[in-house]
C-alpha cells in the first residue's frame, strides 16, 4: 500500500506536471510466491527500462538474499535492521553487483534494536564482517561429514594433482593413491586442530571413500567423476537424484547452502 500510495504521490510531487511515471503492480519475492512463478520473475528482473515488460518495484522478504544475481538491480530499501548480520550482508549485496548501487536502511524509531543500529551506524558498517554471527554447524560432525567430506577430498585432488583434474581422470587414482592419501592426512591434520574427538571417525570415512574410489577405478576403465545421463558410470551424483540402486555412487552437493532433495508435505485432518 505504501508503494502504490505514498511512493506514487511523492513521485507526482517531484516530477514536472504530466511527466510522473506510473508504477506497475510490484511482484513479490516472498513465501507467498509460487515456485513456478519465480523463474519468470527473475527473467523479468533482468529486463531494462526500455522493455515494455520491465519491472519497476520488487517487494521481497529475506528470500531475496540467496540466488538473485541480477546485475541490473541498483537500489534497495531495507525496512528495519535484519535479525542477523549475515542476513543483512546477503540481502544488501543483491544490488550493485556490476554497477554502483545504493542501499537505504529505513529504521523504526519505536524499535530499540533499530535505534541501537542507527546510533552505531558508522562503527558497525566499518567492521561489518566482524559482526557476522558464528555458525551453529559443528565442524566435522557426522552430518557435516555426510554432506561434504568426500567432496572436499575430491576438490583437493582435482585442484592439486594434474592427472586427476578432468572429469574423465577419476580412473587415474590407481596411479596416484599415495598423493590422494597425503591429501587425506592433510584433512585429518585440520580435524585434529579443530575437533580431535572426530579424527578417527573422519579417518574411517575417508578411507572407505578412497577404497571405493580405487576399487571402482580398477573395475571400470571409463570411470568419470560424474555423468548426469549415466550416473552409474560416475563416482559422484547430484544430491537431489535417486541413489537407491547406486550403492557405490556418492551424493554430492553443489553448495552447502543447498538441501539434499525436496519432500512433499501433506496435512492430514482427523
Amino acid at each position: 500500500m505504501q508503494v502504490q500510495d505514498d511512493v506514487e504521490e511523492r513521485i507526482g510531487l517531484l516530477a514536472p506536471a504530466g511527466s510522473a511515471r506510473e508504477l506497475d503492480d510490484p511482484i513479490e519475492l516472498t513465501s507467498r510466491a509460487s515456485s513456478i512463478d519465480i523463474p519468470g520473475y527473475l527473467a523479468r528482473m533482468s529486463r531494462t527500462y526500455t522493455d515494455p515488460d520491465v519491472l519497476d518495484i520488487i517487494l521481497a522478504t529475506n528470500m531475496i538474499s540467496v540466488g538473485v544475481d541480477i546485475d541490473r538491480l541498483g537500489l534497495m530499501a531495507v525496512m528495519g535492521q535484519p535479525q542477523s548480520t549475515s542476513e543483512y550482508i546477503q540481502s544488501s549485496s543483491r544490488v550493485g553487483r556490476q554497477h554502483p548501487g545504493l542501499v537505504v536502511i529505513i529504521y523504526n524509531g519505536a524499535r530499540s534494536r533499530d535505534r541501537s543500529h542507527y546510533e552505531s551506524f558508522i562503527p558497525y558498517h566499518s567492521a561489518l564482517y566482524r559482526q557476522v554471527e558464528s555458525t551453529s554447524v559443528t565442524p566435522f560432525s557426522p552430518r557435516s561429514r555426510d554432506r561434504g567430506l568426500h567432496a572436499v577430498l575430491i576438490a583437493l585432488a582435482r585442484h592439486t594433482i594434474d592427472a586427476l583434474h578432468e572429469n574423465d581422470d577419476a580412473v587415474n587414482v590407481l596411479q596416484h593413491t599415495d598423493q590422494v592419501e597425503a591429501l587425506r592426512d592433510l584433512i585429518l591434520d585440520r580435524v585434529t586442530a579443530i575437533a580431535p574427538s572426530e579424527v578417527e571417525p573422519t579417518r574411517a570415512e575417508l578411507d572407505a571413500f578412497i577404497g571405493t574410489w580405487i576399487r571402482r577405478a580398477g573395475a571400470e576403465r571409463n570411470l568419470l567423476y560424474s555423468d548426469y545421463k549415466h550416473p552409474d558410470q560416475g563416482l559422484l551424483i547430484e544430491a537431489a537424484q535417486d541413489t537407491q540402486d547406486l550403492p557405490d555412487v556418492f551424493p554430492t552437493l553443489w553448495s552447502l547452502r543447498d538441501v539434499d532433495r525436496t519432500s512433499n508435505l501433506y496435512l492430514m485432518r482427523s
